[in-house]
Order: C-alpha cells, then sequence, then structure tokens
C-alpha cells in the first residue's frame, strides 16, 4: 500500500491531501509476521495495534482478529514516512482537494466509463444485490463535519473507483465499484452516503467501530462497508479472509460483511488499497505474495515491504507510473480479461470477478423482483385445503413458492391451484404465496388466508354385558393428530327390566360418558391426540349396546 499510496499524492489534483508538505517516499512497514505478538505501534503512521489479537480461525490464518468481532485483518496499513496520522485536518484542508464547483451529493452516471476513468455507476435499483455501502463515522464526542465533507468523500470514492477501471483497462476491459446508491428522481442516482454517530470510544480501534456500526444494521453479508472515520489513529486497516478459491463461493465474495476504515489523516488516499483487501487481494499462496497480504513486485497498489527487514525483497517489475493501479503484472489478484491457461489467477481467486464490481460489457443480472401474487384464495376440504390464485403476469415468471403458516411447503410451476393433503381434520392453517422469476428472484409474500379442514369421521358398536363376575369392558382407541370429537349413542338394559341401575365409559380414570340409567343414551365428549383406553362399567346383569362415531 506504501508505494502504491505515495504516488497516489503526486498528481496536482491531489496535492492537498499531503499529510505533511514534502513527504518522501516510504519505506518498509514496522516488520511482523503470521506469528507472535504485534509489534509496537508507531502511531505516527497508524501502526497501533491495539484490540487487534493473534487469530486462530482457519479464516483468519496468518492474521490478526479485530476484538470482540470474527473479523479479519492482516493489521493497519502505514501512511507514507513523514506524515502523522494523529495531525487531525481541518475541514478546510480536507475540502481543498474537491473544486469548488462540486457541492453536496454525489451524483452518478447511468453508462458506465470503459476509458479507466471513474464514477459512481447507476446499477439496477442501487440497493439489490452486493454492494459497497459508503459510511461517514463519528463519535459523538467530535465535531459531526458530514455536510461540510459529503462531497468531497464521495470525490474520494469516484477516485477510488478509478484505481479499479485504470486497473481493468490495462486488459482491455472496465471494472467499477458497485456501490449503494439512491435514486435521483430524474432517472438517475446519487452515492448513498450515510452518517454513522458512534460512542466517544468506538473509534478508538478497528474492532470498536466494526461493533458499533453493526450495531446500528450494517451488517450484512452482501455489503462491504467502505468507512471514512473522522478520526486519527489509522491511516488504513481492512478486513481479508484467508480463501484463494475462484469461484463465487470465496470467502471474500459475500460470504461475511467486511469493512474498510480510511482515517481523517489519510482521506482521499488509503480508500483503494483497503477496499481490494474486502474483496480478497493479496492471497498469501499468490506469485509474488507477502507474509502479510500485499505483493513484492512493484510498482503496485497493493505492493510494499510489509516486513521490514525480513525475506521479503521488492523488485521493481512494472513502471512506476502504474503505482496507483493494481496488479501490473497481471499475475496476483486481478485479471479483468482472461489470465492464461495455467496460470495463478486462472485456478485460484481473481478479485476482477468479485460480485462487488460492476463489468459494463456483462448484461447486469435481472434483480428485479416479480409481482406479489394477487387473488390467492383458500377453501377447507376433508383433511385438505385446496388453494387458487390469479396468474402472474410476469414475462420471466418461473413459478411459485406455497407457505403454510409461515414456513415454505411446496415449490411450485407457473399453475394456479394447489391441494395440500393429508392434513389432521378439524385445524386452521394460513398460506401465503410468493412469485419467483427464471433469475431466481422471490417477490415479497402476498395477503394470507386462512381456512379449516373438515372433520372425518367413523362409527363402531361396541356391545357386552355385566355378570356377577364381570363388572368392566375395556377396549383401546387412538385418536390422530388433533382434537377428536366422540358421540355415543346407544341402549342400555338390565335382564328383565327397561332401566338399568347404572352404566358409565370412563377415559384415562374420568367419567366421560354417564352414568346413564336409562334406555337410550347420547353424548358427546373430545378426545387429544394419542390412545385412550375406555373402560366401561355396568351392574350387574346389566347389558349395553353403544354406538361410537368418532370424528377427526
Amino acid at each position: 500500500m506504501v508505494g502504491g499510496m505515495t504516488r497516489m499524492l503526486r498528481p496536482a489534483h491531489l496535492v492537498a491531501t499531503l499529510l505533511l508538505a514534502g513527504a518522501v517516499a516510504p519505506t518498509g512497514a514496522t516488520a511482523y509476521g503470521p506469528t507472535g505478538a504485534p509489534p509496537a505501534s508507531d502511531k505516527a503512521r497508524g501502526f497501533e495495534y491495539a484490540g487487534l489479537v493473534r487469530a486462530t480461525d482457519p479464516r483468519c490464518r496468518g492474521m490478526f482478529r479485530a476484538q470482540g468481532t470474527e473479523v479479519c485483518t492482516h493489521g493497519p496499513d502505514p501512511a507514507p514516512v513523514g506524515s502523522d496520522v494523529r495531525w487531525r485536518r481541518s475541514t478546510a484542508e480536507i475540502t481543498a482537494m474537491t473544486p469548488a464547483s462540486v457541492t453536496g451529493t454525489t451524483p452518478g452516471t447511468t453508462v458506465a466509463p470503459t476509458d479507466g476513468s471513474g464514477a459512481v455507476v447507476c446499477d439496477g435499483d442501487g440497493v439489490t444485490g452486493k454492494r459497497i455501502q459508503a459510511l461517514y463515522v463519528v463519535a459523538s464526542d467530535k465535531t459531526d463535519r458530514f455536510t461540510a465533507v459529503e462531497a468531497t468523500l464521495g470525490q474520494a470514492a469516484i477516485r477510488a473507483d478509478a484505481q479499479y477501471n485504470g486497473s481493468a483497462k490495462q486488459n482491455g476491459a472496465a471494472r467499477h465499484l458497485r456501490f449503494v446508491t439512491a435514486a435521483d428522481g430524474a432517472g438517475g442516482c446519487t452515492l448513498d452516503l450515510r452518517k454513522v454517530v458512534v460512542a466517544p470510544a468506538d473509534d478508538d480501534t478497528f474492532g470498536a467501530t466494526v461493533t458499533a456500526v453493526r450495531a446500528q444494521g450494517h451488517n450484512r453479508a452482501d455489503r462491504k462497508y467502505m468507512m471514512w472515520i473522522d478520526a486519527n489513529v489509522y491511516c488504513g486497516i481492512g478486513s481479508i479472509y484467508t480463501d484463494s478459491q475462484p469461484g463465487p463461493g470465496n470467502a471474500n465474495n459475500g460470504s461475511y460483511s467486511q469493512y474498510g476504515r480510511s482515517d481523517n489523516g489519510c482521506w482521499n488516499y488509503a480508500e483503494a488499497h483497503e477496499a481490494m483487501h474486502n474483496l480478497g487481494g493479496v492471497q498469501p499462496d499468490a506469485p509474488n505474495a507477502t507474509p502479510n497480504f500485499h505483493c513484492s513486485d512493484e510498482a503496485d497498489e497493493m505492493c510494499y515491504d510489509d516486513d521490514g527487514a525480513g525475506p521479503v525483497v521488492m523488485r521493481q517489475i512494472c513502471a512506476s507510473t502504474v503505482g496507483t493501479l493494481f496488479d501490473c503484472n497481471d499475475d496476483d489478484y486481478f485479471h479483468a480479461g482472461t489470465p492464461p491457461t495455467g496460470s495463478y489467477l486462472a485456478t485460484h481467486w481473481n478479485t476482477a470477478n468479485s460480485a462487488f464490481l460492476i463489468n459494463p460489457t456483462v448484461p447486469p443480472a435481472d434483480s428485479t423482483a416479480p409481482a406479489v401474487p394477487a387473488g390467492l384464495a383458500a377453501t377447507g376440504g376433508s383433511g385438505s385445503v385446496a388453494l387458487t390464485w390469479t396468474a402472474n403476469s410476469d414475462t420471466d415468471l418461473a413459478g411459485y413458492r406455497l407457505l403454510r403458516n409461515g414456513t415454505q411447503i411446496a415449490s411450485l410451476g407457473k399453475v394456479t391451484a394447489y391441494t395440500d393433503a393429508g392434513l389432521p381434520g378439524g385445524t386452521t392453517y394460513s398460506y401465503a404465496l410468493r412469485a419467483v422469476d427464471a433469475a431466481g428472484n422471490l417477490s415479497a409474500a402476498s395477503a394470507s388466508v386462512s381456512a379449516t379442514t373438515q372433520a372425518t369421521s367413523f362409527t363402531e358398536t361396541v356391545t357386552g354385558s355385566f355378570s356377577k363376575s364381570s363388572t368392566t369392558k375395556t377396549f383401546v382407541r387412538t385418536a390422530t393428530a388433533g382434537p377428536a370429537d366422540v358421540v355415543a349413542s346407544g341402549s342400555i338394559q338390565s335382564k328383565g327390566r327397561t332401566t338399568p341401575s347404572s352404566v358409565q365409559v370412563s377415559v384415562a380414570g374420568a367419567t366421560v360418558l354417564g352414568p346413564w340409567s336409562g334406555t337410550s343414551v347420547t353424548q358427546a365428549f373430545t378426545l387429544n391426540a394419542g390412545s385412550h383406553s375406555f373402560v366401561i362399567r355396568g351392574v350387574s346383569g346389566a347389558k349395553f349396546t353403544l354406538q361410537l362415531r368418532y370424528q377427526r
């Protein structure tokens, strides 16, 4: 970073960003490696290791973990030699790097530049999918300068984007940072730069900042957070995960929320570098990798001697004029064209393929959800519910997803009816429907409807009599899931008489039918699911005929 960052300060329109006038080309960083304790802090250059602990998680192999989080980082990236990040730049110094004609929010463009220049590109609806969220973060005990610096930070985002697009141009291609944007009401967009106010101590360490912004909802795995912190602790520091596997499943391609922090002293200086770490560059098994996730083949934005006097030997491979670009030799971490067969980037993670970058030559993926299904109706049947709805008119409709009581139970094609069968009787269910298109986009759930299944029934006749030596009759019946209503009717007689002294039916020890003393009986009761023992008790000489009708 230092090699590339120094060159970032040279162009005339960026001279105002110099931390101390006359800063010279930086030397290597304080030595540290993948094991052992963090090195001594060099607070002037932003080497602050408070709140960083050696990681044991394989995703953080050879790195630190931001304390209080699972976020992996190789540690702070240094400011140029001769700079002091503790010097708080005034509002006038910050805004001086922005042309006077640039004010307010940062407008986007609907036509992505392919000439290597930077821009905020209006892509899709500005929100859906994997994107970079811009944040201005200020502690509550510091002056809130959001309104004054908003335009300047927007221009810093554009200049960071130019580093990506300029790098892609070296391969005859184009790439842009896919920012979260807001509609401008005229068919275009503006950069969605949000202000986040944190507690006084939350800007002291990387981990505290990540924890604080997460608590305010900035914790999405489909977001990388480009954070301008109005503090003076670091130059820059960013999260990265150890994973060089190719393809969309790479851990740096949206598996976790990731964060890049640039402090006041390095605004307009460190953003692109920390964003590249968030994208997954440079992995330690790359051909020219250093021990701490950078590269050794200069000139390159991600190359510098990050182990001080260690085994890294810096080599001037590319022209110094490309020092603000990425992967000058197209062989370590960024190749926007087609890497040669058998090369490292042909078989490993290539950040140019990140879903957080826009490739203007590839049509944007469909991210528009289909319309919410309408007309859903439900009718309860015998152990089932019949559902119908109005067909969606979306041209790319693939089908529907049916939810019962909030849980998906069926994936359907382009149909307009479905029967949910095999249900217990006498039970009420709630249903909702979602539409899905060919790209896998899901609509919101429709308004819910409810229906109750009808009870089914069967009957049986139980007969018996009681002698002097037998006073009970027992049989077992099992009720299905859900309550079961039982209706008993029949007659009771005793020898030579029409009116017995007593007959009663008990379940689990409780009397549910009777006692009866008449010749005709009718009574109903309810059973819960499970097995039940019916015990029929009568006086000596009594006989009975009972018809039991079970409703389920």
